[in-house]
């Protein structure tokens, strides 16, 4: 009893049946039910994360293979098992029994190790019905040790059983993996392992607050032993376990203030959030949890911004909160703010002074212009207005800036400007560095293209990229518009992919069912590569003819075959081919019939 009461917790609690083991249903189910039918496997791999239970539940399957009881389990699966009382299972509690070896691969993990295995698993047991191996740590063997293992994983002797523990899969040889029998161990769920800590907690006589166990399990992630040791670790703190003295432990201010200190930022206040920030006392507290903070945040008001009902569960007593802070955030905003704090997260991570750079991006994440999506600024129009959700109706009263995508790679000044009352100013707020002063409809012309950038069909974006707008008269039937060369070609693409384009042309320009065509003007068509002598030492291989006055004239090609390349002289004799000409520069090829 008393070499009980001078263990930590995490020794005193761990599980000795089957049945104290929480949060791995599956494994343990595969587990009794193996020794209910008294059928073996030669080895299992228990795998899975850190603290989950893994070793623990192997020496439990371990000492339930050899107990004395195993014959009344199988007679009556409610009882217990292993027992805890005879003779074997007294020895393994003591960690003397003859049959079961333990072995740390992270410092047993050469081929001499596994010779020593292997030749001992020959010998009989010497109380139990199975000599077992439990290597913990199974993927720090060599590769030589591995290879010397296999053929004994593969055909072991029938009185030996080999468990081998893992917290990385990926580095056991697949061919040792095909040769096991695997149990998966996942995190343990949030409140199974409130309430082992919560019932821990009640008979250790230590008081804590079911917040700050909440707070302390947000650390974990689903660990037991972490959440046993962490709790440890804040007992000798304080009388009382509180949210905010496991706040002060841990270096981490409460989701509260930063929500406050992400609402200064997106309102674009560095006054203020430089004095918020020296208010919270950021000096001591952990960069690190400040900036893996505002990551959780980021994802959670995007979460919001979706449609997400559910929030994390750290977030469940700040839902309010976060939900009035998402609503004054646009989703490319927040997509830009993760891009940027990703992209100095390598920086972060090697400098000193984590504490003065953590202030500088926040100033530069200050500093960063708003963006709004297109879909969000033309909803925001007069016209649409009735058509659009209270979100849109809100951004249109409001003030919103413009910026550079995610992407850029810096950050420029904030441009602040009204709401946008047209799609004028949509396009200028979206493009602003394509936009010039033109005409209304010009302008709606520029927004039907950057809404149709957006098609699979890169052919028809290009199509309509090179064309322009002629005219369009409020509440006419159809646009007409000037392609970059009067092509049947590219006016067949148009007319079969009407159904992907005419709601955005709605979308654009009132009263607007379809488009029609005027022939490009002179200066306005653009003339391929011109047809010239190349001087050069390639010249004699490229079989061209002599200069044509016309290059949009396919009656003055030779018809004539050459290489493996055709000419046209005849547009009648060839249209199909004839009109590729006209329409792109480059030859035809011949493919012979297969």
């Amino acid at each position: 009893m008393e070499k009980q009461i001078n263990l930590n917790l995490a020794r005193k609690w761990r599980p000795q049946t089957f049945d104290t083991v929480i949060g791995q249903d599956i494994p343990i189910r595969m587990l009794k039910n193996s020794l209910y039918l008294n059928k073996f496997f030669p080895v299992y791999l228990f795998a899975g994360q850190r603290g989950c239970g893994k070793t623990t539940t192997a020496r439990i399957f371990a000492a339930a293979v050899n107990c004395l009881n195993l014959l009344a389990f199988q007679q009556d699966p409610q009882q217990a098992m292993p027992c805890l009382t005879c003779s074997s299972c007294v020895a393994m509690a003591n960690g003397n029994h003859p049959d079961f070896i333990e072995i740390d691969a992270a410092s047993h993990t050469g081929v001499d190790n596994v010779r020593s295995i292997i030749e001992s698993s020959s010998y009989m047991p010497l109380s139990g019905q199975k000599k077992v191996y439990l290597i913990d740590e199974a993927h720090m063997l060599s590769k030589a040790a591995f290879n010397a293992f296999l053929k004994l994983l593969e055909e072991p002797p029938k009185t030996v059983m080999f468990l081998l523990a893992t917290t990385e899969t990926q580095k056991i040889p697949i061919t040792v993996l095909s040769r096991c029998f695997q149990l998966i161990f996942p995190a343990i769920a949030h409140e199974e392992l409130k309430t082992l800590l919560l019932t821990m907690c009640e008979k250790e006589q230590i008081e804590i607050e079911p917040a700050a166990v909440d707070l302390l399990l947000q650390e974990t992630d689903g660990s037991a032993r972490d959440a046993i040791n962490l709790l440890e670790r804040v007992r000798f703190s304080g009388e009382v376990i509180s949210e905010a003295l496991v706040l002060t432990v841990l270096g981490k201010i409460s989701n509260r203030e930063l929500i406050t200190l992400m609402t200064h930022l997106v309102n674009q206040a560095p006054q203020e959030l430089i004095s918020y920030f020296n208010e919270i006392n950021s000096q001591v507290r952990a960069p690190a949890a400040l900036w893996d903070g505002l990551i959780n945040l980021c994802r959670t008001l995007l979460w919001v911004k979706y449609g997400v009902n559910t929030l994390p569960q750290a977030y469940h007593s700040v839902e309010t909160e976060v939900k009035v802070l998402a609503a004054i955030c646009s989703r490319n905003r927040l997509h830009a703010i993760l891009t940027f704090l990703w992209e100095q997260e390598a920086i972060f991570n090697r400098t000193n002074k984590k504490q003065l750079f953590l202030e500088t991006v926040l100033l530069q994440l200050c500093e960063q212009t708003n963006i709004a999506d297109l879909s969000e600024l033309l909803g925001s129009l007069p016209s649409n207005r009735g058509n659009s959700g209270s979100g849109t109706t809100a951004l249109a009263k409001s003030k919103t800036v413009v910026s550079l995508p995610p992407a850029a790679e810096s950050l420029t000044a904030p441009i602040e400007t009204v709401a946008p009352t047209s799609v004028l100013e949509a396009v200028r707020y979206v493009q602003p560095q394509v936009v010039t002063e033109t005409s209304g409809t010009d302008m709606r012309w520029h927004a039907f293209v950057a809404l149709s950038s957006e098609l699979q069909d890169q052919l028809l974006v290009s199509i309509f990229k090179q064309a322009s707008l002629v005219s369009h008269t409020e509440g006419a039937p159809t646009v007409l518009i000037s392609l970059s060369s009067d092509s049947p070609f590219f006016k067949s693409n148009i007319e079969s992919a009407t159904a992907l384009w005419l709601p955005m042309l709605k979308q654009c320009f009132k009263g607007a069912t379809g488009l029609t065509y005027q022939a490009p003007s002179a200066s306005s068509v653009k003339t391929p590569f011109p047809r010239q002598p190349i001087a050069s030492a390639a010249a004699p291989f490229l079989n061209r003819e002599a200069p044509a006055t016309e290059y949009n004239a396919p009656q003055l090609y030779q018809k004539r075959e050459s290489g493996d390349f055709l000419v046209i002289k005849d547009a009648q004799e060839w249209p199909t081919a004839s009109l590729l000409l006209t329409t792109f520069s480059g030859k035809i090829k011949k493919v012979a019939n297969s």
